[in-house]
C-alpha cells in the first residue's frame, strides 16, 4: 500500500463505460516511485479523501472488498489481462481493445442462445 498527496487531475469517460482518472502529485521519493512502478498494470483500490491524509482506519474492510475478496468481474479481467500480457500482447498490442473484442464475442455466443 502507498499513501501519497495528490490531486484529482482529470477525468475521462471511455465509450465501453470505463474511467479515466488522473491524478497528478508532488515529486515523489526514489522510494515511492519506485513502488508505483512497481504497482503498474496490476488491479487495486484508489482512496481519495480532500485535504486530509488518509489512514488505514479510514478505509472499512467492507468498502475496500478485502472481506469478499475480489468481484467475478475483477476476476476475469485480471484472467483476461494476463493471458494478453503472456500469451497475445504482440499480436494484440492494445489490451483495451483486444478485451472489448472478446467481451463483445462472448455477448453475441449468449445472442445466439436467445
Amino acid at each position: 500500500m502507498i499513501h501519497l498527496p495528490a490531486i484529482l487531475d482529470n477525468i475521462r469517460l471511455r465509450k465501453d463505460k470505463t474511467v479515466s482518472i488522473v491524478f497528478a502529485s508532488q515529486e515523489l521519493t526514489d522510494k515511492d516511485l519506485l513502488r508505483l512502478i512497481q504497482y503498474r498494470d496490476q488491479f487495486g483500490w484508489i482512496v481519495f479523501k480532500p485535504d486530509e491524509q488518509v489512514k488505514e482506519e479510514d478505509i472499512s474492510k467492507e468498502q475496500s472488498g478485502y472481506e469478499k475478496g475480489k468481484s467475478p468481474f475483477q476476476r476475469l479481467y485480471g484472467v483476461m489481462f494476463k493471458l494478453w500480457k503472456e500469451q497475445l500482447a504482440e499480436k494484440y498490442p492494445d489490451f483495451e481493445t483486444w478485451r472489448r473484442m472478446q467481451v463483445e464475442k462472448l455477448i453475441d455466443a449468449y445472442k445466439d442462445r436467445l
